[in-house]
């Protein structure tokens, strides 16, 4: 076990629902706040491909330089064949991103499956950008992240479409255990927190530093992951927890 910081023993994520393509919105977030890791749903035709074309890009990772400038490694993933143009997932990070996959999710048998969009940062660190079908769909999907990244430190952020009471009626598996949301809606016009993270580690902070961007209804919420292996200072992280003014903690007692 190691007893002293490491780079990859930080992490700050944000994520954000654009709702639809806003390169002047993403580039404000990565400029702005600087942090390792943004995941975006709702990206709009970020690849830029002929509307002829795009249903053929559909679920397959590509790698973009339109945020180069910012030092920003830029991954997209098309999601919706014949549906909403704006319907795609990015992944903007601050490291060149290993491992990516789109990993198609069942949700409703009647309805096409959805995307999953994870990688892997610096070795340690598995990231999914999720949009959120039901439950039953969040279920499938945690379980498959989990199968693919049994031994690193995990979260899955994004548009949940479901609040963290939701959650807790969610099956999961026992190394998916914490939950960190904002106090305050992160969809104002529902009134509602639908925009979190679910994680195997507790958070150290999370907030909602800037205000609302375009046509986006959804808030960008940023949240701060601190994490040692030795147990005595993961004890204190997690203990943390408790002294936010979010909803943040474990979901439930993991299953037995």
């Amino acid at each position: 076990s190691r007893s002293t910081p490491h780079f990859e023993d930080r992490m700050r994520v944000l994520t954000w629902n654009s709702q639809g393509l806003n390169k002047p919105g993403i580039e404000n977030r990565l400029n702005s706040r600087k942090p390792n890791i943004m995941v975006v749903q709702e990206a709009g035709n970020l690849g830029g491909i002929p509307t002829a074309n795009i249903d053929d890009a559909c679920n397959k990772v590509h790698v973009l330089n339109i945020f180069n400038a910012t030092g920003y490694f830029t991954y997209w993933v098309r999601t919706s064949p014949g549906g909403n143009v704006r319907c795609s997932l990015a992944i903007f990070s601050d490291s060149q991103l290993e491992m990516l996959r789109v990993q198609e999710i069942i949700d409703d048998p009647s309805c096409p499956p959805r995307p999953l969009f994870w990688a892997v940062y610096k070795t340690y660190w598995a990231i999914g950008n999720i949009h959120a079908g039901g439950k039953a769909y969040i279920a499938n999907a945690f379980t498959h992240f989990c199968h693919a990244h049994p031994h690193r430190k995990k979260i899955i952020i994004g548009d949940y479409n479901q609040t963290p009471s939701d959650m807790k009626t969610i099956s999961h598996p026992s190394s998916l255990c914490y939950l960190t949301a904002t106090k305050d809606a992160t969809r104002p016009a529902s009134n509602k927190v639908i925009d979190f993270a679910i994680s195997s580690m507790a958070a150290d902070s999370v907030s909602m530093p800037m205000p609302r961007y375009g046509a986006s209804d959804h808030e960008t919420v940023e949240i701060d992951f601190f994490f040692f292996f030795t147990g005595i200072v993961r004890a204190a992280v997690q203990a943390a927890a408790a002294r936010f003014d979010v909803c943040s903690g474990r979901i439930c007692s993991p299953p037995t």
